[in-house]
């Protein structure tokens, strides 16, 4: 069997086809990721590589980057998305622009007084 978690020194391969499957599609598919990650020592590198994967839907791109975010911030891992195909690459660019700019972000308007047309006359 081919074995989907690949180590060089501070750096470790996961071959996320192998580990999920070439359709990923929910959130809990990433939290295998996250496992895996977070049983390894002294990693500073992880490498996920979506050779084989065909899909990842909207909420696991999601959920990748929010892993990513978060590894960064907690244990100072980087994570590194490698041979993404067109869909995969274009999935995890449309979630990341969506996170950059939060939903809650309201852009002031200058505000519309009402005017009365009789009483401009």
């Amino acid at each position: 069997m081919y074995d989907c978690f690949m180590s060089k020194s501070e750096q470790k391969i996961i071959d996320m086809a192998t580990l999920i499957a070439p359709v990923i599609h929910s959130r809990d598919a990433v939290e295998l990721v996250r496992n895996v990650i977070e049983k390894t020592d002294a990693v500073t590198s992880v490498v996920l590589d979506f050779n084989e994967v065909e899909f990842i839907s909207r909420s696991a791109a999601h959920e990748l980057l929010v892993l990513k975010e978060n590894l960064k911030q907690a244990k100072n891992t980087d994570i590194v998305f490698t041979n993404t195909n067109k869909d995969v690459n274009g999935m995890l660019r449309i979630v990341a622009a969506n996170r950059a700019v939060p939903k809650h972000t309201i852009v002031s308007l200058p505000l519309i007084e009402r005017t009365n047309i009789q009483a401009l006359q």
